[in-house]
């Protein structure tokens, strides 16, 4: 099973050419937080990241970028 960072990532690469990917992420509390990634075909994508996930900065910092992907994908 793929870590959260890399089920998003290929979750937008996989519904790049939809349309638009929306994004949000609770506030982090002591368990984690909750994030989530939706498609404007209708997909949807529900992780939880625990405090222990090496991988939060990064899900964050990919997160915040993805305002600033166009409809066709990074690059």
């Amino acid at each position: 099973m793929p870590g959260v960072y890399n089920s998003i990532k290929i979750f937008a690469l996989e519904h790049r050419g939809c349309g638009e990917l929306r994004y949000d992420a609770e506030p982090l509390t002591p368990e984690g937080y909750a994030v989530w990634v939706a498609c404007s075909c209708g997909a949807r994508l529900d992780q939880w990241v625990s405090p222990a996930d090496a991988e939060s900065n990064l899900l964050r910092s990919t997160l915040l970028a993805f305002e600033n992907w166009p409809s066709d994908g990074p690059g």
